[in-house]
């Protein structure tokens, strides 16, 4: 294994210490959370998620309502939470089209989280042990 770069002779990242992840051809790990993340990653789209909670389902002129953006920028922003499979059309009346998250659509990320968080404090805690067991007390 590179210690430096965490990875293995057979292609495998060590991430925290517990989180092993197989690299595609371009270097990222293909299981989707990156995706997930980056559309997070933008404020105006975790404004949607967070009406989306609130309301259960909505629609693009509902959200540009509610948003200080076009039409056409709710529409994009949708797109890239689709893309991200957070987001899905629902059923609705008319010709109107409505958005609802995907059930289950974090659960893979939320996992992730609590995978890096536990090991973040598995580690925080050895520090703390190893510095006061070489301080007097």
């Amino acid at each position: 294994m590179n210690e430096r770069s965490g990875t293995r002779p057979d292609g495998a990242v060590r991430a925290f210490g517990v989180l092993d992840r197989q690299l595609d051809g371009a270097g990222h790990a293909p299981d989707g959370l990156g995706t997930v993340f980056a559309a997070l990653a933008d404020p105006t789209r975790r404004l949607m998620v967070s009406e989306l909670l609130r309301e259960g389902s909505t629609s693009v002129p509902a959200l540009s309502a509610v948003l200080p953006i076009t039409r056409q920028a709710v529409a994009k922003h949708l797109s890239a939470l689709d893309h991200a499979g957070l987001v899905e059309r629902a059923p609705a009346r008319g010709r109107e089209v409505r958005y609802r998250l995907r059930p289950g659509a974090l659960t893979p990320a939320t996992q992730w989280l609590r995978e890096a968080e536990e090991a973040w404090e598995g580690r925080l805690a050895r520090l703390k042990d190893a510095v006061e067991a070489g301080q007097p007390r």
